[in-house]
Protein backbone atom coordinates (compact mmCIF):
# COMPACT_ATOMS: atom_id res chain seq x y z
CA UNK A 1 0.00 0.00 0.00
CA UNK A 2 2.55 2.80 0.39
CA UNK A 3 3.53 2.63 -3.20
CA UNK A 4 -0.15 3.97 -3.67
CA UNK A 5 -0.09 6.34 -0.34
CA UNK A 6 0.52 9.44 -2.57
CA UNK A 7 -2.08 8.44 -5.17
CA UNK A 8 -4.35 7.68 -1.49
CA UNK A 9 -3.65 10.81 -0.39
CA UNK A 10 -4.89 13.07 -3.65
CA UNK A 11 -7.65 10.41 -4.52
CA UNK A 12 -8.94 10.70 -0.96
CA UNK A 13 -8.19 14.57 -0.64
CA UNK A 14 -10.62 14.92 -4.32
CA UNK A 15 -13.40 12.40 -2.87
CA UNK A 16 -13.48 15.16 0.10
CA UNK A 17 -13.41 18.01 -2.17
CA UNK A 18 -16.03 16.87 -4.10
CA UNK A 19 -18.14 15.92 -0.85
CA UNK A 20 -18.33 12.05 -2.44
CA UNK A 21 -16.95 11.30 1.41
CA UNK A 22 -17.11 13.47 4.70
CA UNK A 23 -15.00 14.43 6.90
CA UNK A 24 -14.54 11.56 8.65
CA UNK A 25 -14.31 8.76 5.90
CA UNK A 26 -11.79 11.21 4.88
CA UNK A 27 -9.39 11.17 8.29
CA UNK A 28 -9.99 7.38 8.42
CA UNK A 29 -8.86 6.88 5.31
CA UNK A 30 -6.17 9.27 5.26
CA UNK A 31 -5.24 7.34 8.57
CA UNK A 32 -5.07 4.05 7.18
CA UNK A 33 -2.78 5.09 4.17
CA UNK A 34 -0.45 6.91 6.74
CA UNK A 35 -0.11 3.74 9.26
CA UNK A 36 0.41 2.19 5.94
CA UNK A 37 3.08 3.75 4.69
CA UNK A 38 5.14 4.06 8.39
CA UNK A 39 4.69 0.04 8.44
CA UNK A 40 5.94 -1.09 4.83
CA UNK A 41 9.70 0.05 5.87
CA UNK A 42 10.07 -1.57 8.95
CA UNK A 43 8.04 -4.89 7.30
CA UNK A 44 10.89 -4.64 4.60
CA UNK A 45 13.80 -4.56 7.21
CA UNK A 46 11.73 -7.38 9.09
CA UNK A 47 12.83 -9.32 6.03
CA UNK A 48 9.18 -9.10 4.13
CA UNK A 49 10.42 -9.05 0.12
CA UNK A 50 6.21 -9.94 -1.29
CA UNK A 51 3.40 -9.08 -1.29
CA UNK A 52 0.21 -12.06 -1.62
CA UNK A 53 -2.65 -11.96 -3.11
CA UNK A 54 -4.82 -11.86 0.20
CA UNK A 55 -2.72 -8.18 0.71
CA UNK A 56 -2.73 -7.73 -2.99
CA UNK A 57 -7.24 -7.98 -2.96
CA UNK A 58 -7.87 -5.69 -0.10
CA UNK A 59 -5.95 -3.21 -1.81
CA UNK A 60 -7.61 -3.53 -5.27
CA UNK A 61 -11.27 -3.75 -3.08
CA UNK A 62 -10.41 -0.40 -1.90
CA UNK A 63 -9.28 1.20 -4.77
CA UNK A 64 -12.70 -0.45 -6.70
CA UNK A 65 -14.45 1.21 -3.99
CA UNK A 66 -12.48 4.77 -4.52
CA UNK A 67 -13.45 4.39 -8.08
CA UNK A 68 -17.20 3.48 -7.93
CA UNK A 69 -17.37 6.27 -5.34
CA UNK A 70 -16.16 8.89 -7.40
CA UNK A 71 -18.73 7.57 -10.77
CA UNK A 72 -16.10 5.00 -12.36
CA UNK A 73 -19.01 2.60 -14.32
CA UNK A 74 -19.36 -0.72 -12.15
CA UNK A 75 -18.88 -2.35 -15.23
CA UNK A 76 -15.24 -0.95 -16.15
CA UNK A 77 -14.29 -1.21 -12.38
CA UNK A 78 -15.50 -5.24 -12.60
CA UNK A 79 -13.77 -5.64 -15.89
CA UNK A 80 -10.10 -3.84 -14.20
CA UNK A 81 -10.32 -6.15 -10.93
CA UNK A 82 -11.31 -9.18 -13.22
CA UNK A 83 -8.13 -8.58 -15.56
CA UNK A 84 -5.94 -7.97 -12.51
CA UNK A 85 -6.68 -11.45 -11.18
CA UNK A 86 -6.85 -13.14 -14.18
CA UNK A 87 -3.41 -11.97 -14.58
CA UNK A 88 -2.77 -13.97 -11.19
CA UNK A 89 -1.96 -10.05 -9.50
CA UNK A 90 1.07 -9.97 -12.37
CA UNK A 91 0.03 -6.26 -13.21
CA UNK A 92 0.71 -4.81 -9.74
CA UNK A 93 2.51 -7.61 -8.25
CA UNK A 94 5.68 -5.92 -8.84
CA UNK A 95 4.84 -2.41 -7.55
CA UNK A 96 3.94 -4.48 -4.48
CA UNK A 97 7.18 -6.56 -4.35
CA UNK A 98 9.41 -3.92 -5.24
CA UNK A 99 9.34 -1.32 -2.77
Amino acid sequence: LAQGGEFGFVLFSSAKALRVIDDTTFIFAISVISVSMLATPLLVQAGATQAFPEAIESSLTLGANALSMVGVPVDDVDQLMQGVRKANYNLVRPAADGY
